[in-house]
């Protein structure tokens, strides 16, 4: 799919969402599904990983960059230092930036341990907790004092999307604001799911 489509696609997916006042977080789908694989090969230790953003204003597209999970235990992970510099490196060339951390949670519920909040954290970043136990994912924001839950949705994959609209939008920068019409790409959106 070309960079033209691609930015046509996630246009016309995300003028559809809700908007709120609030900053809107968006995980695709597959990489829940990668997510998941994680947590089961992780198992009975914490899976855990960089929550990696990239901004589409207002929205910031969520994607999740395992790490080594040799150190981890069942209550607690921890990912080193060597780890977040390859990934860091890696995403030099790339729009997107380092955001927080995802791990998961096999016996206690998707959301952060006190054991979680005793480090020194950024503030504003992002934490994607697994609850293995409970089957819930759920999103955290780092406010200085404490963490709060954000709203995130699940978005299908962009190359799941038709490459030309049946209306006839083939994705140029001229289009892109236009109404897409397309039966097929409004079907994608009702598979959007909220956690």
């Amino acid at each position: 799919m070309s960079a033209a489509v691609a930015r046509h696609s996630m246009f016309c997916l995300l003028r559809r969402l809700p908007l709120s006042g609030r900053d809107m977080y968006l995980l695709r789908s597959d990489e829940v599904q990668q997510l998941l694989r994680l947590v089961r090969a992780a198992l009975p230790r914490e899976a855990s990983g960089l929550l990696l953003r990239q901004e589409f204003k207002p929205f910031t597209l969520l994607s999740v960059a395992a790490t080594p999970v040799q150190q981890n235990t069942p209550l607690s992970f921890r990912i080193s230092d060597a780890a977040i510099d390859t990934i860091a490196k890696s995403l030099r060339e790339s729009d997107a930036s380092i955001g927080g951390v995802f791990h998961s949670h096999p016996q206690g519920p998707a959301k952060p341990s006190r054991r979680d909040s005793l480090p020194p954290k950024e503030l504003g970043s992002l934490w994607l907790i697994y609850s293995v136990r409970f089957r819930d994912l759920n999103l955290f924001k780092w406010d200085g004092t404490g963490f709060q839950k954000e709203r995130f949705l699940v978005a299908p994959r962009l190359d799941s999307l038709p490459a030309r609209c049946a209306c006839g939008q083939k994705g140029s920068s001229d289009q892109a604001n236009a109404p897409c019409k397309c039966k097929r790409r409004r079907s994608a959106m009702s598979q959007f799911a909220r956690w």
